[in-house]
């Protein structure tokens, strides 16, 4: 689950009119390579 701090990251991408979906892409890519890392760690 995204934290607060991660939700606003996220919606601060969002200028008005332009997103950038690459950046966005990017920063959910990221998360779930951490989450992935951090299951992995469990197991």
């Amino acid at each position: 689950m995204f934290s607060m701090d991660e939700i606003r990251q996220l919606l601060s991408l969002v200028d008005g009119e332009h997103v950038s979906c690459e950046r966005i892409k990017t920063l959910v890519l990221d998360y779930l390579r951490d989450a992935r890392a951090k299951i992995a760690d469990i197991r």
